[in-house]
């Protein structure tokens, strides 16, 4: 059983323009041509024109497929409306990754079709279960994390002139080797997948400007009035190298319609999670990529700013708008967000909050009630007040599988306060509160639970909120027997190893009279004071009895009393 979080994100899809028989005139180019036959376009291509499905013949065990496969923050509460989505953008994406896997020896035609011997040869209509249900399975690798990751990353991130260079260099190298790769560009108007096959220079001339070089494609829109997939040098992509000026004359797309270019060559990623010997791994780290949502409340204005691990800015590219909010793609390792006002006199009760994601879950960190500043980097969090006031912290954390190995549990919240600086750290061994004037915060776990199709069958409680009182830093962590437990840096090396006694409210190592006041504190403070779980004050009921009370308080007395004497 599965256990995922239980809201919704935005998921962008490789869908492609309807541009369905726009390569019907007779072309002459026989250089291309001849090239493209050389180079296998003539066999190593499904002869199947780019579609979209409709809910009726998007195969079940596609969606079975992509659900085995999901990671927690991917099989969240309708994960349908993630695959679907995905599924019913179109064709381009499946096909094209189809088209690399088989020509580099990845995968064979005869695992899509019994007995064929190429790609061309492969027959297809929309209730061909094999056919279709292999193409439906690559193209909603979409919808998972690590694709999603590096491909926005590689078209709203990084320079147009690096996206040319990128693409021709991936071009030169696949064609050296005799390897397709995975071409993508986007307009604003257009998100398309193609199959790059090679490169040539020449000289080229649409619409007064020169191109000295040219990326062969097939495209699974290039039909002819037979409607079977050909190469068309009108699918290509043209390239000035002097001014890195880009033109695919088929959809009269150009760098000056803000035309965004990228391309994928690694068969790991574009195989992982596939249904056709699938990659057990990859070899392009996506783990350093993060999605970045800023979001905006009122006045608050903000002040953004990535580095890399040299400290070296990094440009994080033009934003992608969404309701109330800004998402970046960066592969920065320090990101920085100050909320700022552009009004004096508003008040200063605004929300700093922003939302990473990336292959180890989704972190959602925010402050209020000050001018705060908030820094995260590789899994440390850093909360600032600007001017003094006091803040509210908070960060929820999912996890996904496998991220780490401290917890059971794939969502946590912890939160607290500060007028100065407070530091959260994730870690494989447990989450560190580090605040130098000593740590108060709140923190919970849960979990949803769900069964092999995405239905909610049963949700644990918020009733595990518990207070920390520390005087110094802490770590928590589940230990062996699935127990959370509170651990010290007692020699200050950096390592939390030191369990915390039960009846060490304060954590400070030590078992004595401090704690005691602290739990009759506790005690006398129920009747005036309404709190989630009287209980949940770590390690401050002693006898387990679910009550902090006066009983509590004498048992640690005698503990410490034992203690000293002994």
């Amino acid at each position: 059983m599965k256990k995922i979080i239980s809201l919704i994100t935005a998921l962008s899809v490789l869908t492609s323009f309807s541009v369905f028989n726009v390569y019907a005139e007779n072309e002459d180019n026989p250089d291309l041509n001849a090239m493209a036959s050389s180079l296998g376009a003539d066999t190593d291509c499904l002869n199947v024109s780019n579609y979209y499905q409709d809910s009726t013949s998007i195969p079940r065990l596609s969606y079975n497929h992509w659900l085995k496969n999901a990671t927690n923050v991917e099989f969240q509460r309708y994960p349908e409306t993630f695959f679907y989505s995905a599924a019913q953008s179109g064709g381009c994406l499946g096909i094209s990754i189809i088209n690399v896997l088989c020509h580099n020896g990845v995968i064979s035609p005869s695992d899509i079709q019994e007995d064929a011997e190429n790609l061309y040869d492969i027959t297809y209509d929309s209730y061909d279960g094999n056919v279709n249900k292999i193409i439906t399975d690559y193209q909603t690798l979409q919808a998972h994390i690590e694709y999603k990751l590096l491909s926005n990353y590689l078209l709203s991130s990084v320079s147009h002139a690096e996206q040319v260079k990128s693409i021709v260099e991936t071009a030169e190298k696949s064609m050296s080797e005799n390897k397709y790769f995975l071409l993508f560009f986007q307009t604003d108007k257009i998100y398309h997948a193609l199959t790059g096959i090679g490169i040539t220079d020449g000289s080229w001339s649409f619409n007064d400007i020169s191109y000295d070089k040219c990326i062969l494609t097939l495209d699974s829109n290039a039909t002819d009035e037979n409607n079977d997939v050909k190469f068309s040098e009108k699918g290509c992509i043209y390239i000035n190298s002097e001014t890195k000026q880009v033109y695919i004359p088929a959809y009269e797309a150009s760098s000056d319609d803000k035309l965004s270019v990228a391309a994928i060559d690694d068969d790991t990623l574009l195989n992982y999670k596939g249904s056709v010997n699938p990659s057990s791994e990859i070899k392009t780290d996506v783990s350093k990529i993060n999605r970045l949502e800023l979001q905006s409340t009122g006045s608050t204005l903000y002040d953004l700013s990535v580095t890399d691990e040299n400290g070296n800015v990094v440009e994080t590219g033009e934003a992608i708008e969404g309701i109330g909010d800004k998402t970046y793609y960066t592969a920065g390792n320090r990101i920085t967000v100050k909320n700022v006002y552009n009004d004096p006199d508003a008040k200063t009760d605004d929300i700093n909050s922003f939302c990473i994601e990336n292959t180890a879950g989704i972190f959602w960190i925010h402050t209020h009630g000050g001018k705060s500043e908030i820094t995260a980097e590789n899994g440390h969090y850093h909360f600032e007040s600007v001017d003094g006031a006091e803040i509210s912290y908070n960060i929820s954390m999912i996890m996904n599988e496998g991220a780490y190995g401290f917890t059971p549990h794939f969502k946590w919240t912890v939160g607290g306060t500060t007028s100065d600086k407070a530091d959260i750290y994730i870690t494989d061994n447990g989450i560190i509160l580090d605040n130098e004037k000593g740590t108060s915060d709140l923190a919970s776990f849960s979990d949803v639970y769900f069964d092999e199709s995405g239905n909610i069958t049963d949700t644990d409680k918020l009733d595990n909120l518990f207070y920390i009182d520390a005087v110094s830093s802490v770590m928590l962590s589940f230990d062996e027997d699935n127990q959370l437990k509170y651990y010290l840096d007692d020699n200050d090396d950096g390592i939390y190893d030191k369990k915390v006694q039960n009846g060490d409210v304060n954590c400070d190592g030590f078992v004595d009279s401090v704690d005691a006041s602290i739990v009759l504190q506790t005690y006398a403070s129920l009747s005036t004071t309404i709190m989630p779980n009287p209980s949940t004050r770590i390690n401050a009921d002693y006898n387990g009895d679910g009550l902090i009370d006066s009983v509590d308080a004498t048992m640690i007395l005698s503990r410490y009393a034992e203690n000293s004497a002994s």
